[in-house]
């Protein structure tokens, strides 16, 4: 969130100022591999009950996806979200 205002703060005064160019920053989070572990097994878990819904899969790829990609590109997670929308996921 502090990144995304920065972000929004910093293409103000870019824009303003006419610097033409587009400032992206990155790295400002802190990212524990044990808390995605634990949101992984929780996504498996819940995927693993059955529940007939495409959008509650896409919607745990999602979080998952952003999660793990937190540092990310914007641009790279909107991507991310459009394939993962544009799928269709089927049982193997």
């Amino acid at each position: 969130m502090v990144r995304q205002s920065m972000n929004q703060a910093l293409g103000a005064i870019a824009a303003a100022r006419q610097d033409g160019v587009i400032p992206d920053l990155a790295g400002m989070d802190e990212f524990d591999i044990d808390d995605f572990g634990t949101s992984l097994e929780n996504g498996a878990k819940l995927l693993a009950l059955g529940v007939p819904s495409e959008t509650l899969r896409k919607q745990v790829f999602k979080r998952l996806a952003f999660q793990y990609l937190a540092d990310a590109r914007q641009e790279v997670r909107n991507q991310v979200a459009q394939e993962i929308d544009r799928e269709t996921l089927v049982d193997s």
